[in-house]
């Protein structure tokens, strides 16, 4: 290589790592995380693991199979040491370290340092949605050392070998993805063994392959639970209806480095078979399976699928540099010496490809990172996974105990903020069918929801919005008298029983007008005297919820049908401010508001911002309007000729 392509090679490389260490970099969100957390804090204060769904109110003593018990007194020892902090490092740590040992593997097959790169960037970005701290990121860890392990036993490197059942050891009693540690080894020990029956050759290294898997599920045993962590995972693809997102295939768009990479993957897949053993490839395809099942198996077959990926373009290459080579014996007006030495004259042409797709490459990376740091929503907490994290303050605050009806993905969050003086209903844990069909019915406000709600006496109700206008709980809890909405904020609705320790914080906070729920409350039409109260709903709510724009975004909404479209505007103003994004429907309002105010051209650049992010034909209408009342005739005839279906 020349100096330039070596340099080249080192900017690439650390470009990559860089890649990987932006797309690591994440604020805690993941929903088991804090279900985790809370039972590293049990495992501590008790010293036994938890073996039942004891922090909560609806099958308390139901059995809890804890594969991931080493994991959770990791985490919450680092949490209880540094906090969220040391648990982002380790998040970082453990995927960084897992590129860190796929590149390692990959260079036993090629020293194409841009192709490599190429290939490791798409499969970060392909996987970097299961990047958020989990037990499967120690999974990761140990799948790749199986993975390296093999690959050195194909070099003749045998010693590797007997790191495997050490790292089975650690990884059974950390997660229950340690199956992939008895699966890989078990395809390669057939693949292997096929190859020496069916070819007649002789493999010396077979036995201490066989014996070292022997081994290995052995080790695989040696957990609280013993083979029953083993065979866990066959449970949990038994029970994919809960329609967990982890466990959909990945078929939406937000997939598509995944696809690109696939398609890659079978592309190369046919070149690959020269430089590398048939069993990695064998390995891939079942990984691709995994994949296409479940997305949480993305990273695995990245990983397992890297090499062969590699390997195949290794081969491109060597074919690419034949190309030039035979195309060099051609008739030449070069000088003698360069004729003479034809060789010199491939490399560098080779080397000047090299260095074109290198940079290439380069600038690709350079573009993702600026891409992904400049993003507004980068390294915001929770990593922007709504949580209720207002309605959980609110409980603190006011003391509120008691038994809790929560939306399934918020349970272990609300058991690590709130238990014990709260106690949920469902959480993270839960994935059975029975206990889902009994959730399914009471969240839909089933006939049975009032029995179910009694039967485990719950008084206390937290979920999020209705995604629909459709009837459900939520609806039913506004409009009964034993129930009152207390809090509700951009994300969550909080809902207390109508009873006596409750009677304090309900008649101070308690909303019987406003339904804050999905399409529920519209203040057009209704009469003054209930609008004014509504007014009063809503300002004691923002006492709670001073972070809340669709609270500001419904007073604005009341102010302007009582006509104070002064308060209106600067209401319409705080949602904005406070919105995540920018909303449509906000910007529409506060056009609106102006032209009531008489502000026209504070109406007019507000139609037009909705216009720039919905081009819809209500807001041109608006605009001509404002327009025609400015006297902008001219501007309101181009937007009925360009913009407005003629009726």
């Amino acid at each position: 290589k020349t100096k330039a392509a070596r340099i080249l090679d080192i900017l690439l490389i650390a470009g990559f790592f860089c890649l990987v260490f932006v797309l690591s970099l994440r604020r805690l969100a993941d929903y088991d995380l804090w279900g985790h957390l809370k039972a590293g804090e049990y495992l501590f204060r008790t010293g036994s693991i938890l073996t039942t769904h004891y922090f909560n109110c609806s099958w308390p003593e139901f059995p809890y199979l804890n594969h991931e018990w080493l994991f959770q007194a990791i985490s919450y020892g680092l949490y209880n040491s540094g906090g969220e902090a040391l648990l982002v490092a380790l998040q970082m740590f453990l995927v960084l370290f897992s590129f860190a040992l796929l590149y390692k593997t990959v260079r036993l097959y090629s020293d194409n340092i841009p192709v490599i790169v190429f290939v490791l960037a798409l499969g970060a970005l392909a996987s970097s949605h299961r990047f958020v701290l989990r037990p499967q990121h120690f999974s990761y860890v140990f799948l790749l050392t199986n993975l390296y392990c093999l690959h050195q036993y194909t070099k003749g490197r045998t010693g590797y070998l007997y790191l495997l059942p050490p790292v089975m050891l650690l990884w059974v009693n950390i997660h229950a993805e340690s199956l992939w540690g008895i699966a890989v080894p078990a395809i390669f020990l057939v693949t292997e063994a096929a190859g020496v029956y069916f070819r007649h050759e002789r493999n010396t290294n077979l036995k201490k392959l066989f014996f070292v898997f022997v081994l290995v599920v052995l080790a695989s045993l040696i957990n609280p639970f013993t083979y029953k962590t083993v065979i866990w995972p066959f449970l949990v693809m038994s029970e994919q209806f809960a329609g967990v997102e982890e466990l959909l295939p990945p078929t939406t768009l937000r997939y598509l480095p995944f696809w690109i990479y696939f398609g890659i993957f079978i592309f190369s897949a046919f070149f690959s078979v020269r430089k590398i053993k048939i069993h990695f490839l064998v390995i891939s395809i079942f990984f691709s399976v995994v994949a296409w099942s479940a997305n949480r198996g993305i990273p695995h077959f990245i990983f397992a699928s890297a090499p062969v990926v590699v390997a195949g373009f290794s081969e491109i290459g060597h074919a690419i540099r034949n190309v030039i080579a035979r195309r060099s014996l051609r008739p030449t007006t070069q000088s003698k010496e360069e004729i003479a030495t034809p060789s010199v004259r491939n490399d560098k042409v080779y080397n000047r490809f090299r260095i074109f797709i290198g940079a290439m490459v380069f600038a690709a990376l350079l573009f993702l990172i600026a891409s992904v740091i400049t993003n507004h929503r980068y390294f915001r907490k929770f990593d922007n996974v709504p949580y209720p994290e207002g309605a959980v303050k609110f409980i603190k605050d006011k003391e509120i105990k008691g038994n809790m009806f929560n939306l399934h993905g918020w349970g272990g969050y609300i058991v690590w903020e709130l238990f014990p003086p709260v106690r949920t209903y469902i959480d993270n844990r839960f994935f059975y069918r029975k206990f889902f069909d009994e959730y399914e019915k009471i969240l839909s406000g089933e006939m049975e929801w009032q029995y179910l709600l009694n039967r485990y006496k719950i008084n206390i109700v937290l979920l999020n919005y209705s995604p629909a206008e459709d009837i459900n709980l939520r609806d039913h809890l506004f409009r009964s008298s034993e129930w009152r909405l207390v809090y509700w904020d951009d994300y969550s609705l909080l809902y207390l029983k109508n009873e006596a320790g409750f009677k304090d914080i309900n008649d101070e906070y308690s909303v019987r007008i406003v339904n804050p729920d999905t399409y529920r409350f519209r203040p057009y039409g209704l009469e003054r005297t209930i609008l004014v109260t509504a007014s009063e709903e809503v300002r004691k709510n923002i006492e709670n919820a001073e972070d809340s724009w669709t609270a500001r975004f419904i007073l604005g909404n009341i102010m302007y049908s009582l006509g104070d479209a002064g308060d209106a505007i600067a209401n319409f103003k705080d949602a904005l401010r406070l919105s995540p994004g920018q909303s449509p429907a906000i910007y529409f309002n506060l056009g609106q508001a102006y032209m009531a105010a008489g502000s026209l051209q504070g109406a007019e650049e507000s139609f037009k911002k909705v216009i720039k992010l919905e081009p819809v034909e209500e807001a041109y209408q608006a605009l001509r309007r404002v327009y025609l009342m400015q006297g902008k005739n001219k501007e309101a005839e181009v937007i009925s000729k360009k913009y407005l279906r003629e009726k």
